[in-house]
This record gives C-alpha cells, sequence and structure tokens, in this order.
C-alpha cells in the first residue's frame, strides 16, 4: 500500500500499489463544482485503450463549505439529495455523514459524505478495492 497525502485539503487515504493516480478532470457542467478532485485507477486500466472510460476505485471531491451548513442542509440546496435517493447516518475518520445511495443508478450508486472545517468530501467507492481505500480515509487536521 501507497499512502496519498493531501495538504491543502488535510486528508490521506491508502491506495493499493499497483493503482495510480489519475489526472482530476472536473466537467464544466458537472454541478456543484468541487474544488478538488482526487481519482485512483489500477495502473492496468490507466493503461489501456479504454482508460479514459474506465470508472476510477475510488473518487475524493471536495466542495467548499465556507457557511459549514450541516450536511444534509448542503446536499439538498446543492440537488445532492433529491427524494429519490436513501440516505442513512455514516461515520468515517471521526467524522460523522451521510451515506448516500441513487437506486435507480448502475455503479457507482453510493456516495459517502463527510463535513470537516469549512469543507463537504464526498467520497465515491468502485468494488472491493475502493471500499478498502475509503476504510484508510483520515483528516489529517
Amino acid at each position: 500500500m501507497q499512502t496519498y497525502h493531501d495538504n491543502q485539503y488535510s486528508f490521506a487515504v491508502n491506495y493499493p500499489a499497483d493503482y495510480v493516480l489519475l489526472p482530476s478532470k472536473i466537467p464544466p457542467q458537472q454541478q456543484p463544482q468541487p474544488a478538488h478532485k482526487v481519482q485512483f485507477l489500477s495502473k492496468m486500466l490507466a493503461q489501456s485503450d479504454t482508460a479514459a472510460l474506465q470508472p476510477p476505485a475510488l473518487a475524493i471531491e471536495v466542495y467548499d463549505n465556507p457557511n459549514q451548513q450541516p450536511l444534509e442542509v448542503w446536499l439538498r440546496a446543492n440537488g445532492l439529495l433529491p427524494a429519490s435517493f436513501t440516505s442513512q447516518p455514516y461515520t468515517l475518520a471521526g467524522a460523522s455523514g451521510l451515506q448516500v445511495s441513487n437506486p435507480q443508478q448502475l455503479a457507482p450508486n453510493q456516495f459517502n459524505y463527510l463535513a470537516h472545517g469549512g469543507q463537504i468530501y464526498r467520497l465515491i467507492p468502485l468494488g472491493a478495492d475502493g471500499t478498502q481505500m475509503i476504510g484508510s480515509f483520515t483528516f489529517t487536521k
């Protein structure tokens, strides 16, 4: 395992040695716009002809929450918790959050949200490796 440290957004996460960090491409149409995005994909898939089409095993998006709105209020205000989604309380890295599922979407359809400081963290796992990586997520401040 290797560890990715993000000093600007104060988190760290472990990822398998045979994974790479993907360039962070945030589509301009994505709303709300994350301030930061990190994605992890296996080297084998990243080097394939279909690399651009492969979903990452784990994506972490960080959104600014300067007014420090409560998590559920922020999610609803930004269209990330519509009535058709289900949610349940979630705790990770000592922070309370929400695990949100979209039963109408194939994978990924589970989104883990945490509020910490002035940010909202969205962790999107895909498969066993993504779930394992989330388990190692920590805040560094």
